[in-house]
């Protein structure tokens, strides 16, 4: 799991903490940071939608639906390259 993921509750955790949301799942979130003190750390900071908050999740709490694409191709473009 990498920033810019897209993520959501996985099932099990949304069946324990259910009654602690009030009936309602947090919905869907982005992981917006790695825990960086360990290198393989399980725990991301995910903001989640429908104003559920930012916060620190442990992974085994989240699934991914859609992973963060980064194109490999993309170099910076040198200073003076024209496009004729």
């Amino acid at each position: 799991m990498k920033v810019g993921d897209l993520v959501k509750k996985a099932p099990r955790a949304v069946h324990q903490n259910l009654a602690s949301w009030g009936g309602h799942t947090p919905g869907l979130g982005i992981v917006i940071e790695v825990e960086p003190s360990f290198p393989n750390s399980n725990s991301y900071r995910v903001h989640w939608s429908n104003d559920y908050g930012t916060f620190w999740t442990s992974k085994d709490k989240l699934e991914i639906v859609s992973e963060a694409r980064r194109p490999s191709n993309i170099h910076p473009r040198s200073v003076g390259n024209s496009f004729s």
